[in-house]
């Protein structure tokens, strides 16, 4: 995918981002963020996505706690992690997701 193209599709959803496959692995994650910093004065239809996401991204494993959420995404200072089962990613946590449920938690 043209990295315009995902952009736009990023734009026109409410994800804030973009889990890369390569068939039925997770290749990448391309982020709001990696838009912003990353693409910053440079001719969007001129690449691709998998030129600027982030290769083999940390993941979180379905059945970990929000604990281990947290720790990976404090430690790698990332805003979301893939959710995978079985080698194949099931959705996104993002840190708003957690600042939510905490919310929830607490109030």
């Amino acid at each position: 995918m043209a990295l315009d193209e995902a952009i736009q599709l990023m734009h026109s959803t409410p994800a804030d981002c973009l889990l890369v496959m390569t068939g039925d692995a997770l290749a990448g994650i391309f982020t709001d963020r990696d838009a912003v910093v990353r693409t910053t004065g440079i001719r969007l239809s001129s690449f691709l996505v998998r030129d600027f996401m982030t290769r083999d991204p940390v993941i979180l494993r379905h059945d970990e706690t929000l604990a281990i959420a947290i720790h990976k995404m404090a430690v790698g200072e990332f805003r979301h992690i893939p959710i995978v089962e079985n080698g194949r990613p099931i959705g996104v946590l993002a840190a708003a997701d957690v600042f939510r449920h905490i919310l929830d938690v607490i109030g």
